[in-house]
């Protein structure tokens, strides 16, 4: 039995996040924005495994030896001698390259719905010294066969999960959610479209790239369709003789984001980076409602803080390998009010629910697993009615992140990048 390492190709595809895509072992193609085929027959198609190579078992037609470690660069034989299983606390580009190279054979698996990079979970347990690749079943009896034991040398755990948008009743009746009107228009408020199945949380207001115009920050499944009216705290009931009372009306939806993307041409899959959308403010002005920048406090009118002065990454898993249970993220929404947690998965990759197709998939997402505390015994981070609020650092007003949904009874939520939802709805989180 022979090993070798990366030939200069493979080392140049995997340093610059290339797929491999064809017969031959040097026909590599990016990974970003999208994955497209070279030819009909040099192509990865991310639902069948690739009969001339299969990232699942990385074998090469006609080649006695498969990539087991992108990092280590160590082979296996076709019989699986040789696989090595590397204790991991860092998640490096290279391991990054081969969850890429492996998920969406992976995600096309029966009841596959998410795979990520995070903390190594075991039957509810958090290992806090192992990072793992972890794939979302949802169903935990009914694992589909396929599943691999490692990737890219680390070791998989398979995780029963739930994730979706906050559409649906919350489990938790000791909240206490906040319905007050606010005449000033701030983050972390409720909001309500009367076509949505429930209100959601106006993350912040932000500026319109382009035309400067000051607009309202939640999810597409909060805010619906475009010219969808938007009432805060919320929408009156018809007045007899009169129509609606128009006094809470605040806005009108501008544009949405959502997984309406085919990572390759004939794809039934559509991704996206985001659960976003805007709505124009301009009835709120009408009504003498002021727009502010700040996101509000625990209770009215204490402020969070005044405004956002940056934005960020989200933090990554095991960051302070001295302090793993170290609050990372906090977030105001309308349900629960404000809750602190810490990521425990990054690089997701998720299905959508909240639109018309269950083969809707959200990529580069985080998870979140709220903080125990007295105020909070039991780590609520999210619940319904919090989607659409702005994740904020620990420490400082840098936003990181969007909820958009969660699981669990409330003790995890999953969020898009902050800066991905500023490029999609060109928009700024920052302003003066």
């Amino acid at each position: 039995m022979w090993f070798r390492p990366l030939n200069p190709y493979e080392q140049y595809a995997v340093q610059n996040e290339y797929y491999q895509t064809g017969y031959s072992n040097f026909l590599y193609e990016r990974i970003y924005p999208y994955p497209r085929p070279i030819s009909p027959y040099h192509q990865y198609y991310p639902y069948y495994p690739n009969p001339i190579y299969n990232p699942l078992n990385g074998y090469y037609r006609d080649v006695d030896w498969g990539q087991s470690s992108v990092s280590g660069m160590i082979y296996e034989d076709k019989n699986g001698n040789g696989i090595e299983r590397r204790k991991v606390m860092e998640i490096t580009p290279e391991l990054i390259a081969a969850v890429e190279l492996a998920k969406w054979p992976i995600l096309a698996l029966p009841g596959v719905v998410g795979i990520g990079i995070g903390i190594r979970e075991e039957n509810g347990v958090l290992f806090d010294d192992e990072l793992a690749i972890r794939v979302h079943v949802s169903d935990i009896s009914k694992v589909p066969p396929g599943i691999p034991e490692v990737v890219g040398s680390v070791v998989v755990c398979i995780i029963e999960s739930n994730f979706k948008p906050y559409e649906e009743e919350c489990c938790l009746s000791e909240v206490s959610e906040d319905i007050s009107h606010q005449k000033k228009i701030v983050g972390g408020i409720r909001i309500i479209n009367p076509n949505a199945t429930g209100a959601g949380t106006l993350g912040a207001v932000v500026k319109d790239s382009e035309t400067g115009e000051l607009l309202g920050l939640s999810n597409a499944h909060v805010v619906k369709m475009v010219n969808d009216m938007i009432w805060q705290p919320d929408h009156p009931p018809l007045v007899h003789g009169g129509g609606l009372s128009q006094d809470d009306l605040i806005g009108r939806v501008e544009r949405i984001d959502f997984p309406h993307t085919q990572p390759l041409p004939f794809s039934p899959v559509l991704v996206g980076l985001t659960d976003a959308g805007v709505f124009k403010l301009g009835p709120a002005l009408e009504h003498k409602r002021d727009l502010s920048p700040a996101i509000i406090g625990q209770n009215a009118p204490d402020m969070l803080i005044d405004r956002i002065t940056a934005t960020a990454l989200p933090p990554q898993p095991l960051e302070d390998l001295l302090n793993p249970l170290k609050p990372q993220v906090r977030k105001r929404g309308f349900r629960t009010r404000l809750t602190e947690g810490r990521i425990i998965e990054s690089y997701m990759t998720y299905q959508w629910t909240a639109g018309p197709s269950s083969n809707m998939y959200l990529i580069e997402q985080s998870c979140i697993e709220g903080i125990r505390s007295e105020s909070n015994p039991k780590g609520v981070f999210a619940c319904r009615g919090d989607s659409g609020s702005v994740v904020l650092d620990i420490n400082t007003p840098t936003a990181v992140g969007l909820l958009w949904g969660g699981s669990d009874c409330g003790t995890r939520g999953i969020m898009s990048q902050i800066r991905n939802v500023e490029s999609q709805l060109k928009v700024n989180v920052v302003w003066q």
